[in-house]
């Protein structure tokens, strides 16, 4: 059950759909064009829209590409310990530090998953630090303070119950109702029968466990509360207009679309215009001049050299290299002093560090920090010279 999925929506107009799931839209390239219920509006590149569960909305990309990153209700709700929560995030709007982190987050995702990558890993945490970074700096709270808590203590309970065989007499017992009272208030609540939002919340399940699993359907309705395979198929074609088995197939053709060279080009462009401040120079230990290839899916971010003096840093960065096979390493410039007074011995240090562990080093400068520019430029070229006569051929 992946946590995200992605699709891409070109050429295309995607009319009044109302999803399971979260939705955020990204826009490529181009512009897109959003309908919800309240507005119409159109995004430019680099513009993101969130949708929630639930709400109606059409989606054209006629002039440009977007990518819609799915993000699994259901895992939301498990990681979240059953608390709903609703995105508002239309960058379209406002602009902001959060804005901005979260566009690089998002950009180092699609590159994660264009790229060719064994790192399950790494792909596993940017699916988490984007969920993370939506809902600390663009959720509220589903529920309003000044209702009961009945209603989202049902809704909890639900979730972490509906694969059992759960009745109407077994949710009234546990919450110590008579069964006709608690129909009568779930109804008033949340607008709805008992029995039609529980099975809505299997389907949520269900449909995740389609769109990122091998089982049959009879496993996935089985496993998802569902009675038989002829129950799940009802339910699910009432809902989503089509079978189980059609709408996997559909959702695989959609994660398919999009040309990854086009895509990973927009993504490069993106993230060289909000990186322009930072610069980065490798050293070559071998002498030789290296062939340029694609690497960050092997570099291991470690902080700065300072920070590689701290205790135990060493052996988490070698258990690193050793289990992971991360072959580089990234380390920020931060031995610099305004007094002249530079830590050589710490950079010499660290270095030499990496140099054992055969591990390539990328140092990265970050301008922005710098007041004394041509100090630094002095300094950062004898550095370079110390690094090369102790260390180079």
């Amino acid at each position: 059950m992946k946590l995200v999925s992605l699709g891409m929506i070109k050429n295309e107009v995607k009319k009044a759909v109302s999803y399971r799931d979260f939705h955020l839209y990204y826009v490529l390239n181009g512009k897109i064009k959003v309908e919800t219920e309240e507005a119409i509006f159109d995004l430019d590149s680099g513009e993101m829209y969130a949708v929630n569960p639930g709400e109606l909305h059409t989606v054209s990309s006629l002039h440009g590409i977007c990518a819609d990153f799915c993000i699994s209700y259901s895992r939301v709700m498990q990681l979240m310990g059953y608390q709903r929560k609703l995105i508002v995030c239309n960058t379209h709007n406002i602009s902001n530090e959060n804005t901005k982190e979260l566009a690089k987050t998002v950009n180092k995702w699609l590159r994660s998953h264009y790229e060719p990558s064994d790192n399950l890993i790494m792909k596993e945490s940017l699916s988490l630090q984007l969920v993370y970074q939506l809902f600390l700096n663009f959720s509220s709270n589903a529920f309003d303070h000044t209702e009961d808590t009945r209603k989202s203590d049902i809704a909890a309970y639900i979730e972490a119950n509906y694969t059992d065989d759960l009745t109407l007499e077994d949710i009234s017992e546990e919450f110590a109702l008579t069964p006709q009272y608690f129909s009568k208030y779930f109804k008033t609540a949340f607008g709805t029968s008992f029995l039609k939002y529980l099975n809505n919340v299997r389907l949520q399940y269900a449909m995740d466990d389609l769109v990122s699993g091998e089982g049959t359907v009879l496993k996935i309705a089985i496993n998802n509360g569902f009675p038989n395979v002829a129950s799940f198929n009802r339910e699910f074609r009432q809902f989503y207009g089509m079978t189980p088995t059609e709408y996997r197939i559909h959702h695989r053709k959609q994660e398919q679309k999009g040309d990854s060279e086009d895509i990973l080009s927009f993504i490069q462009e993106e993230n060289d215009e909000t990186n322009s401040s930072v610069k980065e120079i490798r050293i070559n230990m071998e002498g030789k001049e290296p062939e340029y290839k694609r690497f960050w899916n092997e570099i291991l971010n470690v902080g700065s050299f300072e920070m590689m003096m701290k205790n135990h840093m060493t052996d988490q960065v070698s258990f690193l290299h050793n289990s992971l096979k991360f072959k580089k390493a990234r380390l920020l410039l931060d031995t610099f002093m305004e007094d002249g007074h530079h830590h050589y011995y710490v950079s010499d240090t660290v270095m030499e560090y990496f140099v054992i562990n055969k591990m390539d080093v990328i140092i990265t400068v970050d301008m922005n920090y710098l007041q004394e520019t041509q100090m630094f430029l002095s300094y950062f070229r004898s550095q370079c010279l110390r690094f090369v006569r102790r260390f180079g051929e």
